[in-house]
């Protein structure tokens, strides 16, 4: 079965979601350069939900109404779903950016999707329900890339679920 976090959708619930990462890795023994690949694709994909999708919706009501979050953990890889209600955006649909030939022409932000798909093994977008699904797998060391929990999306081979 997948950890779950909701949470209501502000900067504020950064920390939070960083405790929450951080207790599965540790739960599951995963090795550092895992967890930390989890927990800059969680923090890079929220924030940008954060400050792009809801930053024109008001932040009213229960977690349940923000962001759900979700941590599954197979025998060969870890998958991340974040879900949310913003408006639809497809952020694999943004062209990563340019490499810049100077520090002049270097500027500060619009990295985040371009991280989230060098840290992450697989990204994949789908909108259903009014919801934007952002779902990432990462590979753990010595293991099979194809294997994941029971999160994945159905193009990825299965294993039993896990709860």
């Amino acid at each position: 079965m997948a950890d779950q976090l909701a949470v209501r959708g502000t900067l504020g619930d950064l920390e939070q979601i960083g405790t929450w990462v951080d207790d599965f890795a540790h739960r599951w023994s995963l090795p550092a350069s895992t967890a930390f690949a989890i927990q800059l694709c969680c923090e890079e994909v929220f924030s940008n939900i954060v400050r792009h999708g809801l930053k024109d919706i008001a932040v009213t009501g229960s977690d349940e109404d923000g962001v759900k979050l979700y941590l599954d953990h197979g025998s060969r890889s870890v998958i991340l779903r974040i879900d949310d209600q913003a408006e639809a955006f497809d952020p694999l649909a943004v062209d990563s950016p340019l490499h810049p030939q100077s520090v002049a022409e270097a500027s500060v932000g619009g990295l985040g999707i371009h991280l989230v798909r060098k840290f992450a093994q697989d990204v994949q977008y789908e909108r259903s329900d009014h919801t934007n699904r952002l779902t990432m797998r990462f590979d753990l060391p010595n293991a099979n890339a194809s294997g994941s929990g029971s999160l994945a999306p159905s193009h990825y081979a299965k294993e039993p679920a896990l709860g």
